[in-house]
C-alpha cells in the first residue's frame, strides 16, 4: 500500500484507529499489514461489502442566506475528497436531536454564526 498517494486526513485518522485497535501493524520499512485479528475481521467485511454500499446515509445541506442582500454562505473544501470544490456546508443528522437544532449547532460551531433553519425538503 502506498500511503503517499492518498492526501486525506480521514484516511490517516482511520489508519491510526485500526493500528491502535490492533488490527493493522506498521513494519520497520514503513509499510502496513493486517494483524491476524485484522485478517479475521477483513474476511467478514468483504462478505458484507455490498450491504455497506446499499445502506442509507443521510446528510443535511445547510443552505445559509444573508437576509440583507440574499448572499449565500459557501465554503471551499481543504481536504480530499473534493479538495478545492465549493459548496454548501453539511452535517449528519442524529437520532437524539431535532434537525433544526443539529443544523443550528453545527453552524455555530463551524462558523460562529447564529442561524435559524427551516426544513426545506427531502431529496432521495
Amino acid at each position: 500500500m502506498i500511503l503517499d498517494d492518498i492526501e486525506s486526513k480521514l484516511f490517516t485518522y482511520h489508519l491510526k484507529k485500526v493500528v491502535v485497535a490492533g488490527y493493522v501493524e506498521k513494519s520497520m520499512d514503513g509499510s502496513y499489514a493486517p494483524t491476524p485479528e485484522g485478517r479475521r475481521l477483513c474476511v467478514h467485511v468483504l462478505e458484507n461489502n455490498q450491504a455497506l454500499v446499499d445502506r442509507a446515509y443521510s446528510v443535511l445541506f445547510l443552505v445559509i442566506r444573508r437576509k440583507s442582500d440574499g448572499a449565500y454562505l459557501l465554503y471551499k473544501r481543504g481536504t480530499h475528497p473534493f479538495r478545492h470544490k465549493v459548496g454548501f456546508m453539511h452535517c449528519t443528522p442524529t437520532s437524539v436531536e431535532n434537525l433544526n437544532v443539529t443544523a443550528t449547532n453545527i453552524c455555530k460551531e463551524k462558523t460562529g454564526l447564529t442561524c435559524t433553519f427551516a426544513a426545506g425538503g427531502l431529496v432521495r
